[in-house]
C-alpha cells in the first residue's frame, strides 16, 4: 500500500461546509445493470438530466458518463452541463471518483483511489 500525505505538498481536503464551485455527478450506467434499470432506464436518465440541469443553474456541473453513453448524456443534458466521457464502471462517484484537494495558493489537485467494491465483496 502506498501512503501519501497531501499536506507535505501543500494540499488539503476542503471541509464540506466550504464554498464549492463545481458539482460532479456520474451518469447512470446501463451496461451490466440492465436488470437494475429494466425498462425504466430512459426515464431515469431524463430525471437525472433534470437534476443536473437544476444544479447547473447555480454552479458549474460536470457529469462523467461512460464513453458509450456520453453522446446520449450530452443530448439530454444540453449545453449548460459539461459531459466528460470516461471509462467508468459505476456512476457512484463517491466510490470511484477523485477527491478534490486545494493547494496553499488555491491550485486544484486530486487524489485518486482504486475502488475495491466494498472490500472486494462484489
Amino acid at each position: 500500500m502506498i501512503r501519501f500525505d497531501a499536506r507535505q505538498y501543500g494540499y488539503r481536503m476542503p471541509a464540506e461546509w466550504e464554498t464549492m464551485d463545481t458539482t460532479w455527478l456520474g451518469w447512470p450506467i446501463l451496461e451490466g445493470r440492465e436488470d437494475l434499470w429494466g425498462s425504466h432506464y430512459l426515464r431515469v436518465c431524463r430525471e437525472f438530466a433534470l437534476v443536473a440541469q437544476t444544479v447547473a443553474r447555480y454552479q458549474r456541473c460536470v457529469v462523467s458518463a461512460h464513453h458509450s453513453q456520453a453522446d446520449a448524456a450530452r443530448e439530454l443534458l444540453g449545453n449548460r452541463v459539461e459531459v466528460l466521457a470516461v471509462a467508468a464502471e459505476d456512476n457512484w462517484l463517491r466510490d470511484c471518483g477523485p477527491i478534490f484537494l486545494l493547494g496553499e495558493r488555491g491550485q486544484l489537485g486530486a487524489a485518486a483511489f482504486r475502488f475495491n467494491c466494498w472490500g472486494e465483496k462484489y
